[in-house]
């Protein structure tokens, strides 16, 4: 029994839930049911809206300036040029480029400022336009009518090509105004107001110098205004960072992406293959710069050395032909050959020592290693020396003599040699970088959709619409059903219906109480009666 008990108990809550549940549902589609009714209401009021949002889209899409986009794919490897080569020289070129730090020199104005240099970025030329009118005649491919009041605006098409534009301080960033006026001639209005002549493929000089252009192209028809400016190198170099994206497809794929975006497909393409060629040339050279430093260093020791080789040479032979030839016996042949090579490493040291303080310091392992080296080998070279004291004078002196040549002589060879590997991998230094996809411009329009401009426009004046509604009905107090009554406390006696009839006999003494006593109008009024 009391297991029966408990099932009945769980079988009532359940039903008990979905009761409230289907309860509260249909208070939700009772209270959602009149709003959707007051929309439906309001249909032709909202349709108005749609259509004056796919208007306003439209014309919010022919307004705007198109952007292209072109884009490159470049590669960061380590390059083994297969040529053996000794150990420092090999530390040279192996120097691993990171992805982050490469982009930041992508975009740095070492790259970006020798493009702003190379195709004149700071200098901006520009038609007076009215996109709107423009854009229109051209999305509907019509001829545009020569009307006075378009005839100083440019079209899509039109340009101004500048070879040579120098401002001073007082006119940089400022515009000035030209207009065509023929073939081959047009005017310039400076920011001052003052006006002059210019002929096409001729350089026209301000009479203060404050400026100098020669213009060497003008695509356009007579009448067009073009307002040119040039920039400080600084706001272009701004600019055009902008406009460039590099980022890395993948992580730690060395594989980056080059995106610039421009008002002009083939000037999109030939900013990119101007970065492309000028990075991968910083690149290269910045993977021969500690070679070609190596090599001024050769350059500036070689005289030094050869020098020192001659007077060598020349102080044995004199001390030779004083003493009449006097060769070395097996011992002091023996020491001799110990001290040059221990004199040839210790100079070696030093040359290494030279370069290795133009990378590292004192306190650089490799730079510790190196001093620990040559101490050794100058303790080394001091006992030998202390062995030399006990032969005679004059054999000392060959051995000295006969010892310094040698070793200049080892040293010039090295120097000449490592001379020749360092040219080798300045001609063989090829970068880091390669560049797999070549810089392409897309000839559509980057973010111009024109269907869901115009969608998207339409969406939000429905919603703007919907909205508008929707707060109109919640803010209004006014009484629309007798529950709006009860439900501030107050009783209701009757509901008068409106009476039809009524309205239609309103000017022709009808009553409807007396000519029609069974409509409904009558009879709520005979229920107020009894209410009351």
């Amino acid at each position: 029994m009391g297991e029966k008990t408990g099932t009945s108990e769980v079988t009532i809550n359940t039903n008990t839930t979905n009761i409230n549940s289907s309860s509260m549902s249909n208070d939700e589609e009772a209270e959602l049911l009149p709003l959707l009714m007051l929309l439906w209401s309001r249909k032709f009021f909202i349709a108005c809206l749609v259509v004056i949002g796919c208007i306003v889209g439209t014309l919010n899409f022919l307004s705007k300036v198109p952007v292209y986009q072109s884009d490159s794919l470049i590669q960061l490897e380590t390059r083994n040029s297969g040529i053996t080569l000794s150990e420092d020289i090999t530390d040279l070129m192996s120097s691993e480029s990171e992805a982050v730090s490469e982009i930041e020199i992508i975009k740095s104005r070492m790259v970006l400022g020798e493009t702003v240099k190379k195709m004149q970025l700071d200098v901006i030329s520009e038609p007076k336009s009215f996109p709107l009118i423009a854009n229109l005649f051209s999305f509907l491919n019509i001829p545009v009518p020569e009307w006075n009041w378009l005839s100083s605006y440019g079209l899509q098409g039109e340009e101004l090509k500048v070879a040579l534009f120098e401002v001073n301080d007082r006119y940089l960033g400022k515009a000035l105004l030209v207009r065509k006026t023929s073939d081959n001639g047009y005017q310039i209005q400076d920011p001052d107001g003052r006006v002059s002549d210019g002929v096409i493929g001729e350089t026209v000089i301000h009479p203060n110098d404050y400026f100098q252009i020669k213009i060497s192209e003008i695509y356009a028809k007579n009448g067009v205004e073009f307002e040119v400016r040039k920039n400080s190198e600084l706001a272009a170099v701004n600019r055009l960072r902008d406009s460039v994206t590099v980022v890395e497809k993948g992580r730690n794929s060395n594989l980056l992406s080059i995106t610039v975006r421009d008002s002009k497909v083939s000037r999109a393409k030939e900013i990119l293959d101007n970065i492309l060629d000028i990075y991968v040339s910083q690149n290269i050279g910045r993977s021969s710069e500690e070679a070609e430093k190596s090599v001024a260093f050769l350059d500036q020791q070689l005289p030094v050395v050869l020098e020192d080789l001659s007077v060598a040479e020349n102080d044995l032979n004199d001390f030779r032909l004083q003493h009449e030839s006097i060769n070395l016996d097996l011992e002091s042949a023996s020491v001799l050959e110990q001290m040059v090579a221990l004199d040839t490493k210790i100079s070696e040291l030093s040359l290494e020592e030279a370069e290795l303080s133009r990378l590292y310091t004192v306190a650089h392992p490799r730079y510790a290693a190196m001093l620990k080296q040559r101490a050794q080998l100058v303790e080394e070279k001091e006992s030998l020396s202390s062995v030399v004291q006990t032969f005679p004078e004059t054999q000392q002196e060959i051995l000295k003599r006969t010892r310094n040549l040698e070793v200049n002589q080892h040293i010039y060879l090295q120097l000449l040699n490592k001379k020749q590997e360092l040219n080798v991998l300045k001609a063989s230094a090829v970068g880091n970088v390669r560049v797999i996809d070549d810089a392409m411009a897309n000839p559509v329009a980057v973010g111009s959709s024109k269907i869901a401009s115009v969608i998207l426009s339409a969406l939000m004046f429905m919603c703007a619409g919907c909205g508008y509604i929707l707060l109109r009905f919640f803010l209004e107090r006014n009484v629309d059903s007798p529950e709006d009554i009860t439900k501030l406390g107050i009783p209701v006696y009757a509901t008068v219906p409106r009476s039809v009839t009524q309205d239609k006999n309103v000017d022709g003494g009808y009553v409807v109480s007396r000519d029609n006593p069974t409509e409904l109008t009558v009879e709520a009024l005979r229920s107020l009666r009894t209410s009351l």
